[in-house]
């Protein structure tokens, strides 16, 4: 019996059982499959508050916030354990400071270029989970939550704000991160090696990623909602058409 013969009957499963084969149809990206499973589900009323979509998208916006700073700051962990190994390789107390880094990748002719790059992977980390906590930050006060709250009950949420307490500046020392300007300086020495032009802004910034948070947002609350999605530029987090107005 092929597929369609079979799909006659899927509407004697349970929904139970409908799940487990619409999860194994997403995981081998079975479109047509999906359809069928689509088409044999059961319709049923749901009454729910008027908040819920927004509830449901804002878990999930958080979830993504978190996966992604607990990621970087793994990244940065990682990055700072090899360096401390290279440089007690070398006996010396510590590979670079970030004010020398910066210093030197402001300085066209130097050309310790495997150190500044080594270097560099460490500071470029600390911008990058630096500025995806603000933009994350941004985004909250934008919606008026909280911006903490909903991230201390996670896991791994007390290893994440150790790692991002190194990227903070203290009275003795600066943090394990790039300012903006040191992080571009980065981007385009590393571009200029690879034989490519010159960045002339960031694309990460926190500006950035709480317009991409509200993007994701609004995606998620409209399809919670039941409402159109629009039409969506698929390279970026925003709207062609009626956009939804922005948050204050």
């Amino acid at each position: 019996m092929n597929a369609n013969g079979l799909a006659k009957h899927y509407d004697k499963l349970t929904a139970e059982e409908r799940f487990a084969l619409t999860m194994q149809a997403i995981a081998r990206d079975d479109d047509p499959e999906l359809a069928r499973l689509g088409t044999a589900a059961q319709r049923f009323r749901l009454s729910v508050p008027d908040t819920s979509p927004y509830l449901d998208a804002f878990q999930e916006v958080r979830l993504c916030a978190m996966i992604e700073l607990l990621d970087l700051a793994a990244y940065l962990d990682d990055m700072m354990s090899h360096l401390d190994e290279a440089a007690a390789e070398q006996g010396r107390d510590s590979y670079y400071d970030v004010s020398e880094v910066e210093a030197a990748l402001a300085n066209a002719e130097s050309t310790d270029e495997v150190s500044l790059q080594v270097s560099g992977l460490v500071m470029s980390a600390g911008y990058l989970l630096k500025t995806r906590m603000a933009g994350w930050q941004l985004w909250c006060v934008r919606r008026h939550l909280p911006p903490l709250a909903f991230l201390k009950d996670l896991p791994g949420y007390e290893r994440m704000m150790r790692v991002l307490e190194l990227t903070q500046d203290a009275p003795d020392q600066r943090g394990r991160a790039f300012t903006a300007a040191a992080m571009l300086n980065w981007l385009n020495r590393v571009a200029r090696g690879l034989g490519k032009p010159n960045l002339t802004e960031l694309p990460c910034t926190a500006e950035a990623i709480a317009d991409d948070y509200e993007w994701l947002f609004e995606v998620r609350r409209r399809s919670h909602a039941g409402e159109p999605l629009g039409k969506y530029h698929p390279d970026a987090g925003e709207c062609l058409g009626k956009d939804p107005a922005p948050a204050r």
